[in-house]
């Protein structure tokens, strides 16, 4: 579920199939490691044991992704969503003016 809702915040709507499938795609590699790994090691405990240090890595998007503009619009934190739409327009190499763009909490278009 926490890939799919990356992929919904942060994906352009005609890639997100892509995103989803690859996603999706990653599973099966990651059972073909875990037979590889298998392979060579027989005891059941240190095969958990690296799996499990395999996964160490998944945590950096955490640490190093900000939050979504959508989430800290949702808590109150417009300041905080205004900063991550001009950090990711620079990112994209694009120029955003959110001068005279009010974000705006609770109402529908």
């Amino acid at each position: 579920v926490g890939t799919y809702i990356w992929v919904l915040e942060f994906v352009p709507e005609q890639y997100r199939i892509y995103y989803n499938m690859w996603s999706s795609l990653l599973w099966v590699i990651g059972y073909v490691i875990l037979v590889c790994v298998s392979y060579f090691i027989h005891n059941w405990h240190y095969i958990f044991l690296a799996c499990s240090f395999s996964r160490l890595c998944d945590h950096h998007p955490i640490v190093l992704l900000p939050d979504s503009p959508r989430y800290l619009m949702s808590i109150g934190e417009v300041e905080a969503a205004r900063r991550v739409l001009i950090m990711y327009s620079k990112l994209a190499k694009q120029s955003i003016d959110l001068s005279n763009v009010h974000l705006v909490i609770g109402e529908s278009a």
